[in-house]
């Protein structure tokens, strides 16, 4: 997709192409696609605990058609809030009326770039459900779970700029009203010659791609072991954490009958344990393992805390002294720095 970076040169407002704009039915919960992992179709909508960082408002009954090998560019502008937030999943709104004859399911190219650094960062979304069989419109919600290292930072309160680009040109995305930082108007180019068209109006004023981000709290970053490490097993979340203030951590999908604690270290580190592997220092841990019944855990942050902490969840048997775990979540970074 580097027809992004190599084709934004200033342009007239002209129009979108013939037929572009559509009418649109209110769109179902297909499911998740997680990269590494593909399309996961779901019979209840995806839960997250993180935030919305951007979203584009209420839907409208409208879709715009890119048409084949035709990309769509545009600018939002993410929350106001301090330094960068991680953007852990995207919403996606579209229809098609294509026919999946194949049964293979369609596709969407999706980016986004981080303004400063100008680098996007792309995924390929296959098998995703299309119109019916008879060739008539369907519309879908799609969410792309970016967690465990797919994730992108992106500054707070800036504007940001987006891509998609649809297989075929009988799919395309939803508008919805009053996305942040939106001008009303499309950067279209055309994937086959590395052109770009138009900066074109949408035509409905106020209008913009639906789009929404999920992003953890300011301040809260996941961290990850590198490639080749072990992956953790369990998924940890939690509040953003603020000196003289509570914080709660929750594992997701916990089991009942399994013990779990929490560790929080002034330092990172790596330690390769029986059930993954621990990216904090436990020589460096500001309080003693904290139990998590449920999963879950609310504590109070004192007042001089400051700095960065990092914390982690394991799974364990036994006495939790021992230091044997049988499972390990992801880290958390936390910038207590005011």
């Amino acid at each position: 997709m580097l027809i992004v970076t190599s084709v934004l040169a200033a342009a007239q407002l002209l129009s979108l192409p013939q037929d572009a704009l559509q009418p649109a039915l209110a769109p179902r919960f297909a499911g998740v696609f997680r990269p590494g992992h593909g399309f996961q179709p779901y019979q209840q909508g995806w839960r997250t605990s993180a935030a919305e960082a951007y979203s584009a408002g209420d839907l409208m009954a409208w879709q715009v058609l890119p048409g084949e090998q035709h990309l769509l560019v545009e600018e939002g502008r993410m929350h106001d809030g301090r330094g960068s937030v991680q953007v852990n999943a995207v919403t996606l709104h579209y229809a098609s009326s294509r026919a999946d004859e194949s049964g293979a399911g369609g596709e969407l190219q999706l980016a986004l770039e981080d303004p400063r650094s100008g680098v996007w960062k792309e995924w390929r979304l296959a098998g995703l459900p299309l119109g019916g069989t008879d060739g008539s419109a369907r519309a879908w919600t799609v969410v792309v779970d970016l967690r465990g290292g797919h994730e992108i930072d992106l500054p707070a309160g800036e504007v940001f700029r987006w891509s998609v680009a649809t297989a075929d040109a009988a799919t395309g995305l939803l508008l919805a009203m009053g996305g942040p930082g939106a001008d009303n108007a499309l950067d279209w180019h055309d994937l086959s010659s590395g052109t770009r068209l138009a900066r074109a109006p949408i035509g409905i004023e106020g209008a913009a791609l639906a789009l929404e981000l999920h992003a953890l709290p300011a301040g809260t970053r996941a961290l990850y072991p590198q490639a080749g490490q072990a992956m953790p097993s369990l998924a940890l979340s939690s509040d953003q954490v603020v000196a003289g203030d509570l914080a709660t951590w929750r594992l997701e999908q916990p089991h009942a009958q399994r013990s779990y604690a929490l560790l929080i270290s002034a330092a990172a580190g790596l330690e390769s344990t029986g059930g993954g592997m621990l990216l904090l220092d436990r020589s460096a841990l500001v309080a003693r393992p904290v139990l998590m019944p449920s999963g879950e855990v609310t504590l109070s942050i004192p007042h001089q805390a400051a700095g960065r902490w990092f914390s982690q969840a394991v799974e364990f048997e036994g006495r939790l002294e021992s230091g044997v775990f049988r499972a390990v979540s992801n880290a958390l970074e936390h910038d207590l720095r005011p």
